[in-house]
């Protein structure tokens, strides 16, 4: 239960962070562009998995 609390919470911080880089970027840079966004998309999958997984576990 530890280590899937202390996943959620890795991957939401790196969905808000790469999110925030990719919204913030250079739009000529696409490359920063995808990579940001990319990482924020695997952030969020991450986060969202690892809460759905707290949930059905805690009720």
């Amino acid at each position: 239960m530890k280590t899937c609390s202390i996943t959620c919470v890795v991957g939401w911080a790196a969905f808000w962070t790469f999110g925030a880089l990719a919204l913030t970027s250079d739009p000529a840079q696409t490359a920063q562009l995808m990579l940001a966004s990319l990482l924020a998309v695997g952030g969020f999958m991450l986060g969202i998995s690892s809460y759905l997984k707290i949930s059905r576990e805690v009720c």
